[in-house]
C-alpha cells in the first residue's frame, strides 16, 4: 500500500509540476507578448524620434535659408536707402544751383538781341567806345544764355530723377514687405523648433 501511496503522491507531484510548467509557459507567453508589445512601442517611439529629428533638421535648414534671405534683403534695403538718399541729396544740390542762377524771363529775347548785336557789328562801322559797349553787352547776354542752358539741363536732370526716386521708393517698399514676411516666417520656424 505504501507503494501505491507513493505512486499516487508521485502522480500528484507530476500533475502539480505539469500545472506549474503550464503556468510558467503561460507566464512566458504573456511576457513574450508584453516584450513584443514593448518592442513595437519602442519602434514607434524610435520612428517618431526619427521624424522629429528630420523635422528639426529641416526646420534648421529652412531657418538658415530664411536667415540668409533676411540678411541679403537687409543689405539690399540698405543699398536702396543709400541710393535714394544720394538722389535726394543730388536734387537738393541741383535745386540750390538752380536758385543761384539769375535767369531772364525770355531766352528768345536774349538770342534776338545777340543776333542784333552781331548783325550791327558786321554791317556798321562803329567807334571803339560803342564796339566795347556792344561786346560787353554781348558777353553779359552770352553768360545769361549759358546760365539759361545750365538751368534747362538742371530741370531735365530733376525731371529725370523724379521717376528714378519713385521707382526706388517702390522697390524699397516691396523689399521691406518681403523682409517683414521673412522675419515672421523665421519667428514661426523658431516657435516650431
Amino acid at each position: 500500500m505504501s507503494n501505491h501511496y507513493t505512486d499516487e503522491s508521485l502522480e500528484q507531484t507530476i500533475y502539480d509540476l505539469r500545472n506549474e510548467i503550464r503556468d510558467l509557459d503561460e507566464k512566458i507567453k504573456e511576457a513574450a507578448e508584453k516584450a513584443a508589445q514593448f518592442a513595437r512601442e519602442r519602434d514607434q517611439i524610435h520612428s517618431k524620434m526619427k521624424e522629429i529629428k528630420q523635422k528639426v533638421q529641416s526646420l534648421k535648414q529652412e531657418r538658415l535659408s530664411v536667415g540668409e534671405s533676411i540678411r541679403e534683403l537687409r543689405r539690399t534695403t540698405r543699398e536702396l536707402r543709400q541710393r535714394l538718399l544720394n538722389h535726394v541729396i543730388e536734387i537738393k544740390n541741383l535745386r540750390g544751383e538752380l536758385k543761384g542762377l539769375k535767369l531772364p524771363s525770355d531766352i528768345n529775347a536774349i538770342k534776338k538781341r545777340l543776333d542784333e548785336i552781331d548783325l550791327y557789328l558786321a554791317s556798321h562801322r562803329v567807334k571803339r567806345e560803342e564796339e566795347r559797349r556792344l561786346f560787353e553787352e554781348a558777353s553779359r547776354l552770352e553768360a545769361l544764355l549759358i546760365e539759361c542752358e545750365k538751368a534747362l539741363r538742371i530741370h531735365e536732370q530733376l525731371s529725370g530723377l523724379s521717376p528714378t526716386i519713385e521707382a526706388l521708393k517702390k522697390e524699397l517698399d516691396e523689399k521691406r514687405a518681403l523682409l517683414d514676411e521673412l522675419q515672421k516666417k523665421q519667428a514661426e520656424i523658431s516657435r516650431e523648433m
